[in-house]
């Protein structure tokens, strides 16, 4: 008797060395590995060059000269110019990967559109899923805020009221939930709920568990380009983050409770910054721990800490997986909501609390009471049931 297997293909992120990015790929696939008759494959959202260069050389260069003529006109034809350049380069990937699927997931994590280009691909994915008749999840996303006059917004709209979409999961809580039905869900028949991120199952993923309690407690404070704010919401100057950070290394200094060190996800700008703290404060190289190149190094590092300041949200989110106490900033609206949904807001550090003094004493706060296990382990499940409904189902 020949079982007919379900061919799953995953699209995920991990083409720009965030080992965040790749974990919430692998724990996607993970959650839905052990479903019955399932097959399940990977695609890239966004394939590096060095993929398409061999076969479709001329492809990625007249994508580049697209955008970059596209860089200098107004909003209205830079946006369109920039959704030709990418069904240029990626429709004939995306056809070719989605015929051969009987289901899709996106394990992207970001409904967003305004930074990463991502309002492009998920149109062009769709559309092509809908015309072939292959049902699509958008598992687990974050939902940008709605900006009704960016082509943008209205063009994931678009992407997530396509036939193909048959339901869309949010892990930005209740509020993430409200967010999609008011601004983006326009059909009625497509299904909607707010799960746990699946980067949340990690340490069964990964089989990495958090070690015993250091003497003195280890410390990891998380690195992030000083100008991310700038580029996301515009309320803490460059020179402010980095200042936030000297004056936070200087008191984990004097305070000596902590024996801290400087990590990052896995992006190159980000351990540049350590770099310059490090010949700032003339610390030893080794307060400089190794950008992750992988996502199972990144929890491995994190598994290393009593005690981190999050940066970056899969940082904070793989110190909840391991129970690692954790206290971070609030850049975007995901950590925002992240850090809702866990109970653990109070440590997080909105735009006037970042500051070396705000951010050490929210710090020693989350170190001093425990995490909600089972809140967490809620929200496990729901992702875990949701990924394998979608999976299961005919």
């Amino acid at each position: 008797i020949w079982i007919l297997m379900k061919k799953i293909v995953i699209f995920s992120l991990e083409s720009i060395a965030n080992g965040g990015d790749q974990m919430l790929g692998d724990t996607t696939e993970f959650l839905i590995s052990d479903a019955n008759d399932v097959k399940i494959s990977r695609a890239q959202l966004m394939p590096r060059d060095t993929q398409f260069v061999k076969d479709n050389y001329l492809k990625v260069a007249i994508s580049h000269i697209a955008f970059s003529i596209a860089e200098k006109l107004p909003d209205f034809f830079k946006y369109r110019l920039y959704n030709w350049g990418y069904k240029f380069r990626y429709s004939s990937y995306y056809k070719s990967v989605i015929s051969k699927a009987d289901k899709i997931i996106f394990g992207i994590g970001m409904l967003k559109y305004s930074t990463q280009d991502f309002s492009y691909m998920f149109e062009c994915i769709n559309k092509i899923a809908t015309k072939m008749n292959v049902p699509v999840l958008m598992s687990a996303m974050s939902v940008e805020k709605p900006i009704e006059s960016d082509y943008r917004f209205r063009q994931v709209v678009r992407a997530v009221n396509y036939p193909c979409v048959k339901a869309i999961t949010t892990r930005d809580g209740q509020k993430g939930l409200d967010r999609l039905r008011k601004h983006y869900i326009k059909r009625d028949s497509l299904k909607f709920d707010f799960v746990g991120d699946p980067a949340l199952w990690a340490p069964e993923c990964y089989g990495i568990r958090k070690g015993s309690l250091h003497t003195p407690a280890k410390l990891g404070i998380g690195l992030v380009r000083t100008d991310i704010y700038e580029d996301y919401k515009n309320d803490v100057s460059k020179e402010q983050l980095e200042n936030m950070y000297r004056e936070l290394i200087r008191l984990v200094i004097e305070d000596g409770r902590f024996d801290f060190y400087l990590f990052c996800n896995g992006m190159e700008r980000d351990i540049e910054f350590g770099r310059q703290l490090i010949k700032e404060f003339n610390l030893p190289e080794s307060k400089l721990l190794e950008k992750p190149k992988t996502a199972k190094e990144l929890l491995e590092l994190v598994s290393g800490f009593d005690l981190v300041f999050g940066a970056r949200l899969h940082a904070c989110i793989t110190s909840v997986s391991l129970g690692v106490p954790v206290s971070g900033l609030l850049w975007d609206n995901k950590l925002d909501y992240f850090s809702e949904t866990m109970g653990i807001r109070d440590y997080f550090n909105d735009a006037p609390e970042v500051n070396g003094r705000c951010v050490y004493a929210k710090l020693k706060a989350a170190f001093e009471h425990p995490l909600d296990c089972d809140n967490r382990n809620n929200y496990k499940e729901k992702t875990k049931n949701s990924l394998q409904q979608f999976a299961q189902n005919s």
